[in-house]
Protein backbone atom coordinates (compact mmCIF):
# COMPACT_ATOMS: atom_id res chain seq x y z
CA UNK A 1 0.00 0.00 0.00
CA UNK A 2 1.29 3.42 -0.76
CA UNK A 3 1.37 6.10 1.74
CA UNK A 4 0.46 9.87 1.46
CA UNK A 5 4.09 10.96 0.33
CA UNK A 6 4.23 8.75 -2.43
CA UNK A 7 0.64 9.90 -3.70
CA UNK A 8 1.89 13.67 -3.57
CA UNK A 9 4.94 12.82 -5.35
CA UNK A 10 2.38 11.33 -8.42
CA UNK A 11 0.94 15.09 -8.27
CA UNK A 12 4.81 16.84 -8.37
CA UNK A 13 5.71 14.41 -11.24
CA UNK A 14 2.48 15.34 -12.90
CA UNK A 15 3.24 18.84 -11.99
CA UNK A 16 6.97 18.49 -13.81
CA UNK A 17 9.21 18.40 -10.81
CA UNK A 18 12.47 16.70 -10.92
CA UNK A 19 13.05 14.01 -8.19
CA UNK A 20 15.24 16.26 -6.80
CA UNK A 21 12.53 19.01 -6.32
CA UNK A 22 10.24 16.31 -5.12
CA UNK A 23 12.40 14.98 -2.64
CA UNK A 24 12.71 18.46 -0.89
CA UNK A 25 8.97 19.63 -1.05
CA UNK A 26 8.97 15.47 0.65
CA UNK A 27 11.44 15.95 3.22
CA UNK A 28 13.25 12.24 1.87
CA UNK A 29 16.03 11.73 -0.25
CA UNK A 30 16.24 11.78 -4.38
CA UNK A 31 17.04 8.27 -3.91
CA UNK A 32 14.18 7.22 -1.84
CA UNK A 33 11.75 9.32 -4.66
CA UNK A 34 13.73 6.85 -7.47
CA UNK A 35 13.21 3.84 -5.30
CA UNK A 36 9.31 5.03 -4.87
CA UNK A 37 8.91 5.70 -8.67
CA UNK A 38 10.40 2.29 -9.75
CA UNK A 39 7.96 0.26 -7.45
CA UNK A 40 5.01 -1.49 -9.86
CA UNK A 41 2.17 -0.19 -7.59
CA UNK A 42 3.37 3.01 -7.93
CA UNK A 43 3.71 2.87 -11.46
CA UNK A 44 0.26 1.30 -11.58
CA UNK A 45 -1.35 3.95 -9.36
CA UNK A 46 0.53 6.53 -11.28
CA UNK A 47 -0.81 5.56 -14.85
CA UNK A 48 -4.85 5.09 -13.63
CA UNK A 49 -4.16 8.89 -11.87
CA UNK A 50 -2.97 9.87 -15.84
CA UNK A 51 -5.44 8.11 -17.87
CA UNK A 52 -7.92 9.73 -15.24
CA UNK A 53 -6.74 13.23 -15.12
CA UNK A 54 -6.81 13.05 -18.67
CA UNK A 55 -9.91 10.89 -20.13
CA UNK A 56 -11.79 14.19 -19.98
CA UNK A 57 -9.62 16.55 -21.88
CA UNK A 58 -9.05 13.97 -24.96
CA UNK A 59 -11.73 15.31 -27.11
CA UNK A 60 -9.77 18.58 -26.84
CA UNK A 61 -6.55 16.69 -27.51
CA UNK A 62 -7.46 14.89 -30.62
CA UNK A 63 -8.51 18.66 -31.92
CA UNK A 64 -5.31 20.09 -30.96
CA UNK A 65 -3.90 17.39 -32.48
CA UNK A 66 -5.99 17.16 -35.97
CA UNK A 67 -5.17 21.30 -35.93
CA UNK A 68 -1.42 20.51 -35.55
CA UNK A 69 -1.42 17.94 -38.23
CA UNK A 70 -3.18 20.01 -40.93
CA UNK A 71 -2.28 23.54 -39.99
CA UNK A 72 1.48 22.04 -39.74
CA UNK A 73 1.28 19.09 -42.21
CA UNK A 74 2.72 17.11 -39.40
CA UNK A 75 2.73 13.37 -40.69
CA UNK A 76 3.60 11.81 -37.76
CA UNK A 77 1.15 13.73 -36.24
CA UNK A 78 -1.24 12.79 -39.13
CA UNK A 79 -0.20 8.95 -38.73
CA UNK A 80 -0.92 8.89 -35.52
CA UNK A 81 -4.45 10.18 -35.51
CA UNK A 82 -5.21 7.65 -38.04
CA UNK A 83 -3.89 4.97 -35.67
CA UNK A 84 -6.06 6.48 -32.86
CA UNK A 85 -9.18 6.12 -34.88
CA UNK A 86 -8.47 2.71 -36.00
CA UNK A 87 -7.82 3.70 -39.82
CA UNK A 88 -4.55 2.83 -39.88
CA UNK A 89 -2.41 -0.03 -38.65
CA UNK A 90 1.40 -1.58 -38.78
CA UNK A 91 -0.47 -4.60 -40.38
CA UNK A 92 -0.03 -4.85 -43.93
CA UNK A 93 -1.86 -7.57 -45.80
CA UNK A 94 -0.91 -8.37 -49.68
CA UNK A 95 -3.76 -10.27 -51.99
CA UNK A 96 -2.71 -12.24 -55.06
CA UNK A 97 -4.71 -11.37 -57.82
CA UNK A 98 -3.09 -14.56 -59.77
CA UNK A 99 -2.70 -16.90 -57.29
CA UNK A 100 -0.90 -20.05 -58.30
CA UNK A 101 -0.17 -18.75 -61.14
CA UNK A 102 3.42 -19.87 -60.75
CA UNK A 103 6.60 -18.06 -61.55
CA UNK A 104 4.99 -16.81 -64.45
CA UNK A 105 4.20 -13.85 -62.63
CA UNK A 106 7.57 -13.34 -61.28
CA UNK A 107 9.19 -12.68 -64.71
CA UNK A 108 6.04 -10.53 -65.97
CA UNK A 109 6.96 -8.19 -62.75
CA UNK A 110 10.65 -8.71 -63.80
CA UNK A 111 9.99 -7.51 -67.40
CA UNK A 112 7.63 -4.84 -66.26
CA UNK A 113 10.56 -3.24 -64.01
CA UNK A 114 13.05 -3.66 -66.91
CA UNK A 115 10.47 -1.70 -69.26
CA UNK A 116 10.33 1.18 -66.79
CA UNK A 117 14.10 1.72 -66.36
CA UNK A 118 14.38 1.45 -70.66
CA UNK A 119 11.41 4.37 -70.52
CA UNK A 120 13.20 6.54 -67.89
CA UNK A 121 16.73 6.54 -69.74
Amino acid sequence: MLNEKQYQLMDYVAEGKTNIEAAELLGVHRNTISNWRRQPEWQEEFKRRVIERTHSRLPQLLDAMMDEAIKNGNAAMSKLLLQVNGLLTDKVEVESKSAGKGSGDIDAMRAEIERFRREKR
